[in-house]
């Protein structure tokens, strides 16, 4: 699965938030770091999103693949660490609270399960485009 699932449902809820980042709360930070563009993109992190994404379904998949391997297993394990890591770290930079990674595992996670349970179902989601309409159809 490509992550862009995740990094779009990610970025809508970043947006609609525009919760200032850690370090807008203290004087520390240097002026143009307070004054960027993304210093209001807290709430939800893209990375632990998109980390959670890539993880859950290459599980999903190795599992579908493997049913009786522990690979599946194994690379849970390591890709959780993995995010978790990734979590803290965005957490210890000052550019995320707790919640806004935690939000982020919740959002990469429902992705990463939904979208490659979606290839087994018989609902096929399919573009429309002609001169009067736009959109998605389902067939």
């Amino acid at each position: 699965m490509r992550p862009s699932g995740s990094t779009a449902v990610a970025s809508i809820v970043t947006l609609s938030a525009g919760r200032p980042r850690p370090f807008l709360y203290g004087d520390k930070a240097p002026l143009n770091d307070r004054n960027s563009a993304d210093a209001s993109l807290s709430f939800v992190s893209n990375h632990v999103a998109v980390g959670c994404a890539v993880v859950t379904s290459t599980f999903m998949a190795m599992r579908r693949l493997e049913p009786r391997s522990r690979l599946p297993v194994l690379i849970l394990a390591v890709g959780g660490a993995a995010a978790t890591f990734v979590g803290v770290g965005r957490i210890e930079a000052g550019k995320h609270f707790i919640t806004d990674t935690l939000m982020g595992a919740v959002i990469g996670t429902s992705v990463g399960i939904i979208v490659p349970a979606m290839h087994d179902s018989p609902v096929k989601i399919i573009p429309v485009v002609s001169e009067t309409q736009r959109g998605l159809g389902f067939a």
